[in-house]
């Protein structure tokens, strides 16, 4: 369906390195421990203007990909994310981009690799190399439709017993720079105190520039003893917590459940990319109020805080 359809989805500017990092945080939980992942994110990279749900599912696509052209007894997988300025000598290179500034992801394989022949027609629908029963074929295809619509382009590197390098090239936004089609939209403010938890400090930074600037107070950690250690000092200081699920030391799940044993009732909101992990009934056993998918846009996420903050 996302590679027929041919409306718009609903884009805003957002940082590729963050998705990125978010979906790693999936693959170290959800793959071999065989398998390494390197992190050769780049968090200073520039803005694109894209649909986040779509980002997403194109960075799981390469890892998972990825994750398969391993042999059984393991491999690497490395990630890259990084700008790349594309000029009039360059083009020749990468044929499909006009000149400009790009942020790049690039997901690296220790693979089989690939022949010359395969590459050809890898983002062809229904093609696969897979077993019957292992795959569809059209998830690269997707991958291409999204690169494409989003304004960028794809390129592949493989040989066979080297490995596999895909990467995507996404137009940077330009710093004070929105595409026209975008429509600003104000966003609810509050004056209430959010504790903030997230271990990862591209997160962190996405809500230290968001929710001061909308009137909020803040305080941020970087993991859940450090969280759940100052709402101990001081239960009735916040109105709102806001935890990531996946955390070393303690989950989010696991702060919920502390939080609400020493004030319940308080407002709880979990970052979270696992969509069926949690059950309503384990919700309401942890005390939390809210549960909000990860990739999520500042827009939507200002608007579910206000609305968790009314109710």
């Amino acid at each position: 369906l996302t590679f027929s359809r041919q409306t718009s989805e609903e884009r805003a500017p957002l940082f590729l390195h963050i998705i990125t990092r978010e979906a790693m945080k999936f693959l170290r939980a959800s793959l071999p421990a065989t398998i390494e992942i390197i992190d050769s994110v780049d968090v200073h990279t520039g803005a694109i203007f894209a649909n986040a749900t779509q980002i997403h599912q194109v960075i799981m696509n390469f890892c998972t990909n990825a994750a398969q052209a391993l042999p059984p007894g393991g491999g690497t997988i490395e990630v890259r994310v990084e700008d790349v300025d594309i000029s009039m000598k360059k083009q020749g290179v990468y044929s499909r981009l006009s000149p400009g500034p790009y942020v790049a992801l690039s997901v690296h394989d220790t693979g089989h690799g690939m022949e010359e022949h395969i590459i050809q027609r890898i983002f062809d629908p229904f093609f696969t190399t897979k077993s019957p029963g292992e795959g569809t074929g059209m998830g690269l295809s997707v991958v291409h439709g999204i690169v494409a619509s989003h304004g960028g382009a794809v390129k592949v590197e493989s040989r066979p017993g080297h490995g596999s390098t895909f990467t995507a090239y996404f137009p940077r936004v330009e710093k004070g720079k929105v595409p026209e089609k975008s429509v600003a939209e104000p966003l609810p403010e509050g004056k209430e105190s959010i504790l903030f938890v997230d271990d990862e400090e591209g997160v962190r930074r996405f809500g230290e520039a968001l929710l001061p600037r909308l009137g909020y107070r803040v305080t941020f950690c970087a993991n859940g003893v450090e969280a759940v250690e100052k709402f101990e000092t001081n239960p009735k200081a916040f109105d709102i917590i806001i935890t990531d699920q996946i955390m070393p030391k303690m989950t989010g799940e696991e702060v919920a459940s502390r939080v609400s044993r020493l004030r319940p009732g308080v407002p709880i909101i979990l970052f979270t990319g696992f969509s069926d992990q949690i059950s309503e009934e384990r919700m309401e056993k942890s005390g939390i109020t809210e549960i909000v998918m990860k990739p999520i846009i500042a827009v939507d996420f200002a608007k579910r805080l206000r609305m968790v903050l009314d109710r």
